[in-house]
């Protein structure tokens, strides 16, 4: 299915709607992905045996979906930074009271402290890591994951630097999405946000990048990606085009290689040459 925003009137219509069918036993899922992973914990099913599945919990009376959420995810360490989509529902049998589990997608702010503060199971994984995996959970994840990127186009990342050339925030913006190799290298990116033209001769051909678009669609939840891609293009437009970015949040969830790129762009927008 396409992923929703979540709305205050789209929770008010799963919760109303789950309710006039009889059903009142709620859970939620929560979706946490860390670059290019998905957080799976451990449980044990009715003959003891250990299954994996994504966090989730029961929405308690008088507790909102999203509440529950926060708590679930509490219990593993994790901060909810934003709840971004709606990814769906399925419905089970529980002690022969049916259940229906909402699944949602949800950044956290600090993905790694997880390994730190709980002592479920838990796991970073790849849908074929686990091939045990529900085949609802398998959906969910497959409806988060970003389109896979296809290889650089090098004319283009000529063009947005004959753009930038000059200015220096701007090209430090350009150099720092072309080093973290991810968003110029998918599709959908592109296609939406990267716009060509030539420069006043017509001889050299130009391109820019939407930065207050693309910085847009991220809050819409309409341009999925991981935590960290999510960081590093707000990081990297706050540079080219000043929109505003929580530099607490960004920065602490990097890890040494993206936040060496950052330092290094940094530098450049202050008319550093980039390292080789």
């Amino acid at each position: 299915m396409t992923p929703t925003t979540v709305t205050d009137a789209l929770i008010h219509k799963l919760v109303t709607g789950t309710h006039a069918e009889g059903i009142t036993a709620i859970d939620v899922a929560a979706a946490v992905e860390d670059r290019g992973r998905v957080l799976l914990v451990s449980g044990t099913d009715n003959n003891f045996e250990t299954h994996w599945d994504l966090p989730a919990a029961p929405v308690l009376p008088g507790e909102s979906l999203l509440d529950a959420i926060c708590r679930s995810l509490t219990i593993l360490g994790l901060h909810v930074a934003q709840v971004t989509n709606y990814l769906g529902h399925h419905d089970h049998d529980q002690a022969d009271n049916l259940t229906r589990v909402f699944c949602f997608a949800v950044n956290v702010t600090d993905p790694r402290s997880v390994c730190h503060a709980t002592t479920t199971g838990h796991d970073w994984a790849d849908l074929d890591d686990l091939p045990s995996l529900p085949s609802t959970t398998r959906r969910f994840i497959e409806t988060t994951r970003p389109p896979t990127p296809r290889p650089p186009d090098q004319p283009l990342i000529r063009s947005l630097r004959a753009c930038a050339a000059g200015f220096y925030p701007v090209e430090a913006g350009v150099e720092l999405l072309i080093h973290h190799a991810i968003w110029l290298a998918r599709a959908d990116f592109v296609e939406h946000f990267v716009h060509i033209g030539t420069d006043a001769t017509g001889s050299i051909e130009m391109a820019h990048i939407d930065w207050n678009a693309a910085v847009a669609a991220l809050a819409a939840g309409t341009l999925l990606c991981s935590s960290s891609e999510d960081q590093m293009l707000r990081l990297a437009a706050s540079l080219a085009a000043g929109t505003p970015a929580n530099l607490r949040d960004a920065l602490t969830s990097l890890d040494h290689h993206n936040a060496h790129l950052v330092s290094e762009a940094v530098l450049q927008a202050n008319g550093h040459q980039p390292s080789p």
